[in-house]
Order: structure tokens, then C-alpha cells, then sequence
């Protein structure tokens, strides 16, 4: 790698490596230190219970407990996103509609109540000593990709905890690392009822992510990047290269209202343009639209409003030819992606209208390479002898001309261009704007 990569993959890392806690919390008060040590530590841990206890300032919401487990040595995991409501009583309430609950509630919402105590050990201990059906899962030896089904016994399970050693802590913000597995979770002031937050944390992963995209997204700083694969899955891996990165480190996340959460308290958000995943001044995460859109085999049509004159009067001509082949034939469209049939092609795409009451299309195709070149640029360049797919070559047979008249359009549309997508998470569609200014067409 370069040297400049080199410092954005250690400055990465400094922020989602699992070394160290970045919410600023305090452990000690300072007027504790001239007491002995097992009295701060008493005093400590009744201050914590007594803030897990404490109503919050709507008195309704309690605890968000952003979890985090530590996978075993075949699987990594997501985080989960609990709620917690705690009582003077030792009494906790957890609610949660992850996908390891059991009896069918898997992914359902789920509310259950145990036991929990605050241990003094060498430093406070938050322990959660009885079975809980929403938290006790993520723990139990099992193996999860038999549970609830098998309870197969493996040891590990999710390398969860239920014992948390208390890291730090303020009135809104505890940070905890399990005591055995030593993965780092924090418990937050939630700021609205929990099916809501679940409700809203959906809502973003789904404005942000789609199974119907690769899922692959940038980590820059705006001077060097680094490159990010399934933020949708809660498992990422972060490297310096998409496949088969030489430096790379795994990082589990959970969604929130407005934007993801990093095991550590890695916290980036939506920013206000809805560009990106921004953390802090410069460190942010870009989804790979770019990519998406060189790379997509979906067919994205150009708006006729922005065809030039020379597409305008090769798409006429391209209407009239075509009723060569079938006077009932008309043009539709003119589009980028593959086209449809068989021998398809990838490139330019002509919609066609194969019935007078243009309600049946069909469509013919020549080979266009797209390739981008640059952030968020793209050039469409065209083979002097391009390829057809089947449907051309029959239209071919009578609408002889038709052929040439597409290669024409390739050619009018071949360059490079600056790419805006509709959507810089999901794009549906984007407007490419010729670097030599010569023309702007939209995609859709």
C-alpha cells in the first residue's frame, strides 16, 4: 500500500479497531480517590445502579442496549439493539425483536423480565443472573445456526455475555465489555418508546441499504479510501481493497434512527444532503453508487426531454425504420442496461412498441462498455464493430439499417461524464453530465 493509505487504514482502525472506548465517560469521581479502593468501588457501583435505576427525563423510555457479541471462529455477528428498563428491585425488563429469540419470536418484538445485581469485583460488574429470553440467548453455549431448533452444544454460541464489566459512565451514556468474551457494548438513554426506535432503525437500514445492490461502500477521509463490504448484514469487514484486501478488520454495527453504530461507540449519521454516513469532521462512508451504476445490468431509460437534436433525429429515424420490420412496430424508449431475450447484450437498449395501442414492448440491443473512471465519472465508449443480441439481428433482416442507425446513437452517446445519482444509497436512476459540456442526459 501507500504511504497515504496506510495512514487512513491506521486511522480507520484507531476509530473501529475494538481498543478502546470513545464516548467520553467517567469511571471515578475524583474525591474518591483519597477512600480506600473497595470503598470506591462500593460507592461506584451503587452511583451506577442508582443512574440504571434513575427515571429518564420522559420517564417512560429507559435503556438502548447497543450489543455486541464476539462470533466464534467460523462466524461474526451483528450487534443487536436491546431495551432495557431497570428497577430498584433487581428486577430488568429487555425487550428486543432480533432474529436468536426462540419459541417462534424470532424477529418478532419480544419483552422479558429476569434478574440482574451489580457485583464489586476488581471494578464494577453489571451481571444479568438470571435467564433472560431476549439477552440470555445472544449467550448461551449453543450453536446458533441450529438454535432454537438443535440445541446443539458448542461452547461458545455467539460469544455473548452476561456479566459486563462497567468501563465507564455518564447521567446518559454506561460503556461495558463482556467480562469472558470481551465484545463492547454501551447502554444509552433512549429517546423514544422501543418499538418506535426499532420501527425508525429499520426505516434507515432501508433508505441506506438494499439486497438488491452489492452492498460495497467507501470509508474515506476525503483524501485516501478504504473499502467496506455488508453494512446491511451488521458484519462488516473493512480492507484496503473489496476482494481479497492484504489489510482488513471485521466490524459489527447496529442500524439507529439516523444512521449506524460501531462496536467501540462509533457513531456515523446521515448527513443533512443524504450523501453519506458521516462520522465526526472527515471520516465518512459512501455507498458505491458509482460503481453501481457503471457496473448495473438494470435498464434505466434516457428522459426524452434531454435527448440533443442528434439523438432526436436518429430516434426518428429509428421509429421509421422499424416499421420495415412491422408496420404496427413503434419507438419507446431509449435506454442503458441489458437488454431482454435471448443473446442479450449490455449497452444501448431500444424500447419498442410491437402493437398499435402501445401496450406490448420488445427490445433490441448493442454492446456498450460503461466503465467509471474516477469518483462518480463514467465513459461509454462503443466497438467499431459492436455486438447485437438476437433481436436486432432479426429485426436486422428487414430493417436493414437499423444496425447502423443504433451504432450511430452509441456514438452520439460515447464520452465521459460527471454522474449525479437520484438516491446516493439506493440509485433508481442519475443524470450524466458530458465533461466536455456538450450534453446532459437523465436516466430513469
Amino acid at each position: 500500500m501507500t504511504m497515504k493509505r496506510n495512514m487512513i487504514f491506521r486511522a480507520a482502525l484507531a476509530l473501529l479497531l475494538p481498543g478502546v472506548m470513545m464516548t467520553s465517560c467517567k469511571f471515578e469521581e475524583d474525591e474518591y480517590f483519597s477512600e480506600s479502593a473497595a470503598l470506591r468501588i462500593d460507592k461506584t457501583t451503587e452511583e451506577i445502579k442508582a443512574k440504571l435505576c434513575a427515571p429518564t427525563a420522559d420517564g417512560e423510555y429507559g435503556w438502548l442496549m447497543q450489543t455486541f457479541v464476539a462470533g466464534n471462529d467460523s462466524t461474526k455477528f451483528e450487534g443487536f439493539n436491546l431495551f432495557a428498563k431497570f428497577y430498584d428491585n433487581g428486577k430488568v425488563l429487555f425487550a428486543s425483536d432480533h432474529r436468536y429469540l426462540r419459541d417462534g419470536n424470532a424477529n418478532k418484538y419480544t419483552e422479558s423480565t429476569s434478574l440482574y445485581e451489580m457485583l464489586q469485583e476488581e471494578g464494577p460488574v453489571l451481571a444479568f443472573s438470571s435467564w433472560n429470553d431476549v439477552l440470555t440467548p445472544l449467550s448461551d453455549p449453543v450453536n446458533p445456526m441450529h438454535a432454537p431448533a438443535q440445541l446443539i452444544k458448542d461452547g461458545v454460541g455467539l460469544g455473548g455475555d452476561n456479566n459486563f464489566v462497567v468501563m465507564g459512565y455518564s447521567d446518559d451514556v454506561i460503556n461495558l465489555v463482556g467480562e469472558r468474551y470481551r465484545a463492547k457494548s454501551r447502554l444509552l438513554r433512549c429517546d423514544r418508546p422501543w418499538e418506535q426506535y426499532i420501527a425508525d432503525a429499520k426505516a434507515t437500514k432501508a433508505a441506506i441499504s438494499s439486497t438488491s445492490m452489492p452492498g460495497h461502500y467507501y470509508v474515506t477521509n476525503e483524501t485516501d479510501t478504504l473499502y467496506l463490504k455488508n453494512l446491511r448484514g451488521g458484519a462488516t469487514v473493512i480492507g484496503d481493497r473489496l476482494e481479497y484486501p492484504a489489510n482488513y478488520t471485521e466490524r459489527a454495527l447496529v442500524f439507529t434512527p439516523t444512521g449506524v453504530s460501531f462496536e467501540g461507540g462509533i457513531d456515523f449519521v446521515i448527513s443533512d444532503d443524504q450523501t453519506k454516513l458521516v462520522s465526526g469532521d472527515s471520516l465518512q462512508i459512501v455507498a458505491m453508487w458509482d460503481q453501481y451504476i457503471a457496473d448495473r445490468t438494470s435498464l434505466w431509460n434516457i428522459d426524452d426531454a434531454t435527448y440533443s437534436d442528434a439523438m432526436k433525429t436518429v430516434a426518428a429515424q429509428i421509429n421509421t425504420e422499424i416499421k420495415k420490420h412491422n408496420t404496427a412496430w413503434s419507438l419507446a424508449y431509449i435506454g442503458l442496461g441489458r437488454s431482454t431475450g435471448s443473446g442479450a447484450v449490455k449497452g444501448i437498449v431500444i424500447t419498442l412498441y410491437t402493437n398499435t395501442q402501445k401496450t406490448k414492448t420488445n427490445t433490441i440491443g448493442m454492446e456498450v462498455k460503461s466503465e467509471r473512471t474516477g469518483f462518480g465519472k463514467i465513459t461509454l465508449s462503443v466497438a467499431e464493430n459492436p455486438a447485437t443480441d438476437k433481436n436486432m439481428q432479426t429485426v436486422a433482416k428487414k430493417a436493414k439499417d437499423m444496425p447502423a442507425l443504433v451504432k450511430n446513437l452509441a456514438d452520439i452517446l460515447a464520452g465521459t461524464y460527471d454522474m449525479t445519482p437520484d438516491n446516493y444509497f439506493m440509485p433508481t436512476g442519475a443524470t450524466f453530465t458530458a465533461l466536455d459540456g456538450s450534453k446532459t442526459i437523465v436516466l430513469k
